[in-house]
């Protein structure tokens, strides 16, 4: 039994992410006959689990497996509630003509806001419940100023304050106004709590000032539907899809009315799309509730990459692979090098073995004390790191499962048919002529190692590669599962780093290397190859992501945000609304989750959304339904979002959304060492323009006639000139880029026919340039004001929130 321990631990920490409380039915309610989402999950994944076990071992695992619900039942008593519903039409309110009639038909401008914003606030902070009144009172004495008292509304919703969130998110209008953001957080969480109908007239001015941002459409698609106008929020839900097809809110709640209109292949298509872009278990419920169970079994990890946190535990080129000569009068150096290698390997794995036995001991003195011991130990140790991303790091670690089944078999088959064809063209290749000598041996040879390693070597690494991210994300995710129990974590880390190990020593053990015909040559030298570090598993991987003034991390230990500048602390019997929340430093500009990154929350769980390497996000097909007319085409020919303060939020957002496992720091203190970094590089951008401008001179003299060979080795010296003035700087990204240009230019100046390709590689590198002039107004606003938050609005579960009536008559 002692050889599943890991899988006990996930069966552990499952069973405590799915068995999470929900409200009881309603009295008027039947009971559903069939067991409960939560154990029938439980039961699947066990059975999953227990695949390959002999049948008394299944059976001590299902005994085992029975003295969990008394500990869990414990623990959940003492969580938030989000109600439970079996069918998504139930998510779909029934049409309230008397609230949409109420709706103010003026529209507001923008002057209106700082008033209309105002008559909201003084009605909530005269009804509202005392206590949050009084949270809210203490926060704007703390600090009044617009940004501060946005970040805190964002802060108090993700800590169950939901009146004093919206009070805050009113006080932020009423201080600025201008800020459109405001007014879409503001507009957003009235929705969410139950007041849509004073959120519509704000986004309905949103909509005007920015016709094809998908929160503002997404939001204001939220509040029609929260009125039971399913017309007006499908038309609004659509177009945001349409636009952004990464939007989790817009492509769930398009399924949902999908759904109810009878469309239920199409709405569990929107359902798996909103999963891809944003992993949590409310999306996966709709997915359930539509029986779509066997598309959400099939997610596709190539697609999920993108959306997910993955630490690089195991760096790029983590053992490089070697590059042998492929012909035969090398054979002794190759051979050197393969035995170096082996050599390398036999260490390694003598360091895994060692590492292995000693993470180990611990569970396995555990499980020698007997097995209601170890459920007892392990269940209150799983339990004690329930954190708000246990619940996506398991649909994270059964994507990983299936994915990874997949890859093996098919890496097994893709490897013997490649060695089988390279075997096949080996006879070809090399076979003898009837007058053939020892030189037409050895050309022979030279052909086939030619042909064949360079194949062995390709196939090698992308496998190796696909390998790498896959072992990542399980570090990763099963990190943020429970923790690390007993070091189970670490110790199922080290069993893997063993079998990335093999598939590198394979990669080098494929590659030929055959010795000179005729001559004796015995291939037993070593080149010596450094043992490579074993990452350090025994640290998690943290995400860091902007919540109001302070950077909070998502990690095996973040229960809740109680860690905070206001000195809020949570309160636990308060649901937090379904919703995304999007970062950008433009605040000209309302962010967007899908395009740029973003958190997820849902049902009290919280995990990363978007975090890709593109810079813009390809326009997708708009069904002909959808198309604006040509006139309201230029109406909407609204600037363009700063693309340099995107680029540079989003490089920030990356660095403190990674974990750092040489030394987990304060959030504050990474903060404020890459903002240091960044500016670093900003400050020397004056002596890298004395190079650009030099360059520029180039420039204009390159497109004179000179061609001759005295002035291209003229030009070469001068470009080494100017190269050695870069080495002098510490190199900020784009002056190590700039340098890798003037390299390709060096090369290639020799093979130049014209000077074209010249002034291609310089107009790229003062492109660089540019780009670094705007970024110390940039940085130098986010370490003053940090980066802005946008809420999503997300579909709610009936009965998770109950308006007060009169709260804003």
């Amino acid at each position: 039994m002692k050889k599943y321990f890991f899988t006990l631990t996930i069966l552990f920490a499952a069973s405590i992410a799915f068995a999470q409380p929900g409200k009881k039915p309603a009295a008027k309610q039947k009971a559903p006959a069939q067991k409960a989402p939560a154990q029938k999950e439980m039961d699947k994944m066990m059975e999953d689990e227990m695949k390959g076990m002999s049948e008394d071992e299944k059976t001590e695992m299902r005994k085992m497996m029975k003295t969990v619900m008394p500990s869990l039942q414990e623990h959940n008593d003492k969580i938030a509630d989000y109600p439970e519903f079996t069918s998504n039409k139930q998510l779909v309110p029934k049409k309230d003509a008397a609230r949409i009639a109420a709706i103010p038909k003026k529209k507001l401008l923008q002057a209106d806001m700082a008033p209309y914003a105002g008559n909201l606030f003084n009605k909530i902070m005269s009804k509202g419940d005392p206590a949050e009144v009084a949270l809210a009172k203490k926060i704007i004495a703390q600090n009044p100023k617009a940004a501060a008292l946005g970040g805190a509304a964002v802060l108090c919703m993700l800590q169950g304050h939901p009146q004093a969130a919206m009070a805050l998110s009113m006080k932020a209008v009423q201080e600025d106004p201008s800020n459109a953001n405001w007014q879409n957080n503001m507009a957003s969480l009235l929705t969410q709590y139950g007041y849509p109908e004073q959120a519509i007239p704000v986004l309905q001015k949103l909509k005007n000032q920015f016709p094809r941002n998908t929160t503002v459409l997404n939001n204001l698609g939220q509040a029609w539907l929260g009125l039971g106008d399913v017309d007006s929020a499908f038309a609004n839900i659509k177009r945001a899809g349409g636009l952004n097809p990464n939007h989790p809110e817009a492509k769930e709640t398009e399924g949902v009315i999908e759904e109810t209109k009878g469309n239920t292949d199409k709405a569990t298509d929107d359902y798996i799309k909103a999963i891809e872009s944003s992993i949590n278990p409310f999306t996966e419920t709709l997915i359930k509730n539509n029986h779509g169970q066997d598309k959400l079994d099939k997610l596709d990890f190539e697609k999920l990459k993108r959306s997910i946190t993955i630490y690089e535990y195991f760096k790029k080129d983590w053992i490089k692979l070697p590059v042998l000569e492929d012909d035969v009068s090398a054979y002794e150096k190759n051979m050197s090098i393969k035995n170096g290698y082996s050599k390398m390997f036999e260490q390694l794995k003598n360091t895994i073995d060692t590492l292995a036995e000693a993470s180990s001991a611990e569970v396995e003195a555990l499980m020698e004390k007997g097995q209601n011991e170890f459920a007892k130990t392990m269940m209150k140790e799983n339990i004690k790191g329930l954190n708000r991303m246990s619940k996506p790091a398991v649909t994270v670690m059964k994507v990983l499962q299936v994915y990874l089944a997949k890859w093996m078999l098919d890496f097994t088959k893709e490897s013997s048919q490649l060695m089988d064809n390279i075997n096949a063209q080996k006879i070809i290749i090399t076979k003898s002529g009837k007058n053939d000598k020892c030189p037409d041996f050895n050309r022979k040879n030279n052909l086939f190692l030619t042909y064949a390693n360079p194949l062995i070597r390709s196939f090698h690494e992308n496998k190796i590669e696909e390998f790498r991210v896959w072992l990542n994300a399980f570090c990763t995710w099963s990190w943020h599962i429970t923790g690390n129990p007993k070091n189970t974590i670490m110790s199922a880390c080290i069993a893997w780093t063993g079998a990335i190990a093999g598939m590198y020593e394979g990669a080098i053990d494929n590659q030929y290397a055959i010795e000179k015909s005729c001559v004796k040559q015995d291939g037993d030298g070593v080149t010596i190859t450094p043992v490579p570090n074993i990452p350090n598993f025994a640290c998690p991987s943290v995400v860091r992501v902007p919540v109001g003034a302070d950077w909070q991390q998502l990690s095996n230990a973040a229960n809740n945000f109680d860690i905070n500048s206001l000195g809020t602390k949570q309160n636990a019997n308060n649901p937090i609304p379904n919703h995304s929340t999007a970062y950008t430093a433009d605040r000209n500009t309302i962010a967007e989750p899908g395009k740029d990154p973003s958190t997820k929350t849902a049902n009290g769980s919280m995990s990363p959304g978007t975090i890709n390497d593109d810079e813009m996000t390809p326009l997708s097909k708009i069904p002909l339904d959808d198309l604006t007319p040509l006139p309201k085409i230029l109406d909407e020919l609204t600037p363009l979002p700063n693309i340099h303060k995107n680029k540079l939020a989003k490089e920030l957002l990356k660095k403190m959304m990674t974990a750092d496992c040489k030394d987990i720091k304060d959030s504050k203190d990474i903060l404020k060492e890459q903002l240091e970094k960044m500016m670093k590089g900003v400050k020397e951008l004056e002596a890298y323009e004395h190079i650009i401008e030099q360059i520029e001179k180039l420039e204009a003299e390159i497109e004179q006639k000179e061609t001759n060979a005295e002035k291209k080795e003229q030009l070469k010296k001068q470009i080494e000139k100017m190269q050695q003035e870069t080495d002098k700087m510490d190199k900020y990204e784009q002056v190590q880029q700039s340098k890798k240009e003037m390299e390709k230019i060096m090369k290639e100046m020799d093979a130049m026919d014209d000077k074209k390709f010249m002034k291609d590689k310089f107009d790229k590198i003062i492109q660089a340039v540019d780009e670094m002039e705007a970024a110390p107004a940039i940085l130098k606003d986010i370490q003053q004001n940090g980066l802005q938050s946008s809420i999503s609005s997300g579909i709610q579960a009936p009965g998770t929130f109950t308006p007060v009536k009169g709260l804003f008559n």
